[in-house]
């Protein structure tokens, strides 16, 4: 690291304002984040060694650089020059302290000189590791080192100095100590001239205290958690908005834009608030009382042996034998009284837990911590209330519709069209398609591709699997101004084709359209539901609706 390469606007922060404004500035800053992260501690039902780990954690390359950065000025105090012979000065970095407000009861300085070589040298560890190899190389010529340590509270700064005796010029390996990191910086004669050794042992010194002030807060609010959890019980409880309130929420809605997915999500909070707040309770009350998890489910492999052997004995001890258990490939789906949720795999760390199955990608993420006995639990509660927000959510999709009917002429063109076509077609895997079609209309107006507007209110039904629709191409060469393209579903209605599945050649097909249109899509895709949102199932829109 050079003087030149310093970021102005904050290497010279210590001559623009005292310390104690500085730090000030900087510890109420952080302090504003503390809340959020003790969320998402208690999202992860973190205990106090791990939170003790996360706040005590050790510098890394670039927060190293923003300490050092901070803290130049004209002249370190601790650097003396009397007659081009150089020593590390006591009192000039008592006096820095003294008028930068420090308490200087617990500060501590030792200095020693010792006599080296290469072969008897300890070499620090160094980051960047261009500064490692500098060091590797100049180190077969030094002959000095002198170190010096200083204490100031729970800060510990070494600073080693290494000299060649035929120069008074030396590099300094500045390491902040052990509580902040392991590895120290080489700085040249000019950089440690300018650096201000007296407010970077106090920042050093205040970070320190500011973490252990961090550290108690996480640790009551670990406390108040627990406490919460002894006491609570294993109810499921949310309040939804009456039909007046319902009404007027979702006008509003439709004024700001939101899509009818963006409406779900939002009427569906209170329900998702509920369902997640019930297994934090369970999770915390689980870590006191030692209770089986689902840590098992998410690192196993064989999930078929993890639903014979632990899922379904806490089924059966809880008088559950109807529940039916069925795997896919990215989930387990637990169903009872034809109410539906499942537990997916999320990565190596937490899962996701789906209360309601009719709802794709709507979940909550679950820890390893999560006990069994709460999902079993969850299957007893699932029935009344999932059949209770289904309800509530027909009554938003009808609202949302008539409301977009009456305010919106390409809504209700689109809307007219599709229902037509899913009364004509009823049981055959295309109407299927019409009606979840129907009820996403919302989401197909000025539905568009890379290159085109799918005109979804020209559609024609040209079989139980097939139908047609105008694309009107953005770029002309490629499509034309207006083309009829036709479009094939699957038996399940899981997948939307651009040709036959069933008598194309999936390889030949794409080979003669260089791939400019689209094989394959799966329905919620083209019916204009994102990834990132909730949204209805294929299934819930041909069941309730």
């Amino acid at each position: 690291m050079h003087i030149n390469d310093l970021k102005p606007t904050r290497a010279w922060i210590m001559i623009e304002m005292s310390f104690n404004d500085y730090w000030k500035e900087k510890a109420d800053k952080r302090r504003k984040a503390w809340a959020a992260a003790a969320r998402r501690f208690a999202d992860k039902h973190a205990q106090l060694e791990d939170i003790r780990k996360t706040v005590h954690t050790l510098l890394n390359h670039y927060a190293y650089h923003d300490y050092i950065e901070s803290h130049y000025t004209k002249q370190n105090p601790i650097a003396l020059w009397e007659q081009m012979q150089f020593r590390f000065s006591e009192s000039g970095l008592r006096d820095a302290l003294e008028a930068e407000g420090a308490d200087l009861k617990s500060f501590r300085m030792e200095t020693t000189h010792q006599d080296i070589t290469a072969a008897n040298l300890r070499r620090p560890e160094f980051f960047p590791d261009e500064d490692e190899r500098f060091f590797k190389k100049i180190s077969t010529r030094l002959t000095d080192v002198d170190t010096v340590r200083i204490t100031l509270g729970q800060a510990t700064m070494t600073i080693n100095r290494y000299c060649t005796k035929d120069s008074p010029f030396g590099f300094y390996g500045l390491h902040f100590g052990e509580q902040l990191t392991r590895y120290a910086m080489l700085l040249q004669e000019t950089e440690f001239n300018m650096l201000s050794v007296a407010t970077l042992l106090m920042e050093i010194a205040a970070e320190m205290e500011l973490r252990d002030e961090e550290l108690n807060y996480h640790a009551k609010k670990l406390r108040l958690r627990t406490m919460e959890a002894v006491v609570a019980d294993d109810s499921i409880d949310f309040t939804l908005w009456d039909d007046n309130k319902l009404a007027k929420k979702i006008e509003e809605y439709i004024a700001k834009g939101y899509t009818i997915n963006q409406v779900i999500d939002q009427v569906l909070r209170p329900y998702k608030t509920a369902v997640k707040k019930y297994f934090s309770i369970a999770t915390e009350q689980s870590i006191m009382t030692q209770n089986e998890t689902l840590h098992n489910f998410i690192h196993c492999i064989n999930k078929e042996s993890w639903v014979e052997n632990r899922l379904r004995p806490h089924l059966e001890e809880a008088g559950m034998q109807d529940v039916d258990v069925s795997l896919t490939k990215h989930a387990t789906v637990l169903t009872k009284q034809g109410y539906s949720c499942c537990i997916k795999n999320h990565d190596w760390q937490d899962g996701i837990f789906s209360p309601n199955a009719g709802y794709d990608n709507f979940s909550i993420d679950i820890s390893t911590s999560t006990p069994m006995s709460a999902v079993v639990n969850f299957l007893g509660h699932m029935p009344t209330i999932n059949h209770r927000v289904d309800e509530y959510i027909v009554k938003a999709l009808q609202i949302y519709d008539n409301l977009m009917c009456r305010q919106n002429e390409e809504y209700n063109k689109i809307a007219q069209h599709l229902a037509a076509l899913s009364a004509q077609h009823t049981g055959k895997p295309v109407g299927k398609l019409m009606k979840y079609l129907r009820w996403s209309t919302g989401n197909l107006m000025n539905k568009e591709d890379a290159f085109s507007r799918m005109l979804f209110h020209t559609i024609a039904v040209t079989g139980d699997t097939s139908f047609n629709l105008e694309i009107k191409s953005s770029v002309p060469l490629i499509y034309g101004d207006e083309l009829i393209k036709e479009k094939w579903v699957d038996a399940e209605c899981c997948n939307v084709y651009s040709a036959d599945p069933k008598t194309t050649d999936e390889h030949e097909w794409l080979k003669v359209n260089n791939g400019w249109d689209r094989w394959e899509q799966d329905v919620r895709s083209f019916a204009g539901h994102f990834y990132d949102v909730t949204f209805l199932t294929v299934d819930f829109i041909d069941e309730k609706l």
